[in-house]
C-alpha cells in the first residue's frame, strides 16, 4: 500500500510541478463608466496597483474623444482625469501605489505625460529636458513604484528613471509598455510578414539586459508585468475571407520562470484584452461584446493558488480514488 500511495504521489507531483501548464480560477467583474444620465460608454483598463486603484478610459464617438479614468475597486466608485492642453482625447495607463499616473494625450499636439498625485500637477514627456534626441510625442505606458517609467515613440523605446537618467533602445520597432518593481520589462518587437500584415512578438527584458522574445499566434503583445514574473498580454490570430483580413484577440498569462500559458478569455465576448497585473494577482483589461468595449477586473478565486490542468487533476484524483481498490485487492 505505501509503495502504490508513493508512486501515486510521485506521478502527481511530477504532472503538477514540472513543464505541465498550469490554469488560474478566476472571477470576471465587469467596469463600465456610465454617466450621470444612465448612458453607457466604451469602457477600457490598462492598469492597476496594489491596492485596487486602476486606471483607464472611456470614449465617445467611436474613439474620437477619449477621457481618462481612476476606478477604485474598494468604493466602487469613477474620477475622470483628463490633461488639459487644449486636447479631446486622454488615456490613463499605468499606476503606482503612490497613486502616481502615467498616460497619453492628443490634441493640438500629443505625447506622455505624468501626474503627481501628491502636487496634482502634470508633466509632459515632451518637456522632459533629459529625453533622447529624436524622440518625437514620446508615450508613457506604465509606471512603478520607484518612479521608474517605461514607453516609446516613433523612434525607439525607453525607460526612465525618476533621476532623470535614460536607457533607451532605439529602434522603432521595439515598444515598451510594461515594468514591474524589480525590473522586469515586458512589450512587443513589431515585424512585417511578406504581405505587409503587421505582426510582433512578446517582449520580456530586465535591467541586466537578458532579452527574450515569445510568440503565441500571428502577434503577441506582453503589456505588463508584475514581481513575480507573471506577464499578462494579448495573443491575435489572422484569418482571411473574400480578400479581407480579420483578427481575433485572445488573452493570455506566461509565467517567465516556467514558460507555462493560460489563456484566459471572457466568457462568450470577442477580442478579450488583457492589460494590466498587479502583485496579488488581480488583472484588468477588455473585452469586446455587445457592439461596445467593456473593462473587467479579474481576481484569483484562490490568490497564488495554481489549479491543476482537467487532465493532470483528472489524473490525480482518479489515481487517488484507486487506492480502496488495490486494498481490498490485497486483503
Amino acid at each position: 500500500m505505501r509503495r502504490v500511495f508513493f508512486s501515486l504521489f510521485l506521478l502527481a507531483f511530477v504532472l503538477i510541478g514540472f513543464g505541465q501548464p498550469r490554469a488560474y480560477a478566476y472571477t470576471f467583474y465587469t467596469i463600465d463608466y456610465i454617466d450621470g444620465n444612465g448612458n453607457t460608454y466604451d469602457t477600457r483598463l490598462y492598469g492597476i496597483n496594489n491596492n485596487g486603484k486602476i486606471v483607464g478610459a472611456y470614449s465617445q464617438y467611436g474613439g474620437l474623444i477619449s477621457h481618462g479614468l481612476i476606478y477604485d475597486s474598494d468604493s466602487r466608485s469613477f474620477k475622470t482625469l483628463d490633461y488639459n492642453n487644449n486636447n479631446n482625447w486622454t488615456e490613463l495607463r499605468g499606476i503606482n501605489d503612490k497613486g502616481n499616473i502615467v498616460g497619453n494625450y492628443r490634441g493640438d499636439d500629443a505625447g506622455g505625460f505624468f501626474y503627481d498625485s501628491d502636487t496634482e500637477t502634470f508633466e509632459n514627456s515632451n518637456d522632459v529636458s533629459g529625453m533622447p534626441g529624436g524622440y518625437s510625442d514620446p508615450q508613457y505606458y506604465d509606471i512603478n513604484n520607484n518612479n521608474v517609467i517605461v514607453g516609446h515613440s516613433r523612434s525607439g523605446s525607453f525607460i526612465y528613471f525618476s533621476d532623470d537618467r535614460f536607457l533607451s533602445k532605439f529602434d522603432g520597432d521595439y515598444h515598451y509598455y510594461g515594468i514591474s518593481d524589480n525590473g522586469y520589462i515586458v512589450g512587443a518587437h513589431y515585424e512585417f510578414g511578406s504581405n505587409w500584415m503587421p505582426s510582433c512578438k512578446g517582449l520580456f527584458e530586465d535591467l541586466t539586459g537578458y532579452t527574450r522574445e515569445i510568440n503565441l499566434g500571428h502577434s503577441t503583445y506582453f503589456y505588463d508585468v508584475n514581481n513575480d514574473g507573471l506577464v499578462v498580454g494579448t495573443y491575435s490570430t489572422l484569418s482571411s475571407s473574400s480578400g479581407m483580413y480579420f483578427w481575433s484577440d485572445h488573452g493570455f498569462i506566461f509565467d517567465s520562470s516556467t514558460n507555462a500559458t493560460t489563456l484566459l478569455d471572457y466568457s462568450d465576448a470577442n477580442n478579450t484584452r488583457l492589460y494590466g497585473i498587479n502583485n496579488k494577482g488581480w488583472i484588468v483589461g477588455t473585452y469586446y461584446k455587445n457592439d461596445k468595449y467593456h473593462g473587467f477586473l479579474a481576481k484569483p478565486d484562490t490568490p497564488g493558488q495554481p489549479v491543476p490542468e482537467p487532465a493532470t487533476a483528472l489524473l490525480l484524483f482518479t489515481g487517488l480514488g484507486l487506492i480502496p481498490l488495490v486494498r481490498r485487492k490485497r486483503k
